[in-house]
């Protein structure tokens, strides 16, 4: 009945019905590795030892009554901050597409939030060009209007026939300028073509070679 019910819970919050939030099943349960100051799950976090700890609970006061430290409540999917920051890198190509093609609304909107907050924080780092075609089938799928993923990037309208920069090329028109950390987010979570990189200037332009 536990589980039917846990499942039952998980398909009401994908369809964005019931907010839900993680709790400690008791209070023996460690929270401490599990739950990231930003109040989400951290990242890369075994299903088992969340599932040896936390419980699905409605974002309610009945949800919350048994809870006594609101310190170990959590939202439900992975906190991109931390995963942004963290320093261990290792191959889950595989498993980060898995992840993105069941990404809910509420995940979506989330991504949405912090590309727009890294790149209003991160204004002094280097800059990169984006091709339009690109941003605009990802702004498509983060705001959940159709769920195709985002292939890598490319840039390929952003280059001649030779593989060289288009001259002529203008911000806001044909590419969008973006700092190095939401490059760096877009391509280790979607993938790039070895030569889609381009340099842009503090004011925009592309940097020619």
């Amino acid at each position: 009945t536990n589980q039917k019910n846990e499942k039952e819970l998980n398909s009401d919050v994908q369809m964005n019905i019931i907010p839900l939030v993680y709790v400690p099943i008791n209070s023996r349960s460690k929270t401490k590795d599990l739950i990231c100051i930003h109040k989400y799950l951290k990242p890369n976090l075994e299903k088992q030892k969340i599932d040896q700890n936390l419980k699905l609970v409605p974002l309610s006061n009945e949800g919350l009554e048994n809870v006594e430290d609101l310190e170990q409540v959590a939202l439900p999917w992975e906190c991109y901050e931390c995963k942004q920051s963290s320093k261990n890198k290792f191959d889950e190509k595989n498993l980060i597409v898995q992840k993105v093609s069941i990404k809910s609304k509420i995940e979506r909107q989330e991504e949405k939030k912090f590309i727009n907050k890294m790149c209003a924080e991160n204004v002094d780092e280097p800059l990169y060009a984006i091709g339009k075609i690109w941003l605009c089938h990802w702004r498509d799928f983060i705001q959940s209007l159709n769920d195709e993923i985002p292939t890598k990037i490319t840039n390929k309208e952003l280059f001649d026939n030779k593989g060289r920069v288009k001259k002529y090329l203008k911000s806001k028109k044909d590419y969008r300028v973006v700092p190095e950390s939401v490059w760096n987010y877009f391509t280790e979570n979607y993938g790039v073509d070895p030569n889609a990189e381009i340099k842009v200037d503090k004011s925009g332009n592309i940097t020619l070679k």
